[in-house]
């Protein structure tokens, strides 16, 4: 079971890696559309990596449960790139306050 849990974060984590790679290919020609292709590039990593990995699952799942599997692995994805998101923005707002003390 613990396989099976660090098999879907890193699963997880490297859908993130990847739409992390290809945002500045899209996000040019995207515009205000880049976080719902953002969205949509994750959820269909989700969902091929749900069909690749269901055969190592241990499980006999049946397609929607693959599939639920699969967005579940989207939507972590995208979790885990918010919070990475939230922990810079907090980080450079820590800056910027440590710089205007010491500026006092």
């Amino acid at each position: 079971m613990t396989n099976l849990i660090l098999t879907l974060i890193v699963c997880s984590t490297v859908i993130t890696s990847i739409v992390n790679v290809a945002k500045p290919a899209y996000k040019k020609f995207a515009g205000k559309y880049a976080i719902s292709i953002t969205t949509l590039l994750s959820f269909l990593l989700g969902i091929l990596s749900a069909f690749s990995l269901a055969g190592y699952l241990g499980l006999e799942l049946n397609t929607w449960l693959t599939l639920m599997l699969g967005l579940a692995l989207g939507t972590w994805s995208n979790i885990f790139y918010d919070c990475r998101e939230l922990i810079k923005w907090v980080g450079t707002r820590l800056n910027e306050v440590k710089k205007a003390v010491e500026e006092k």
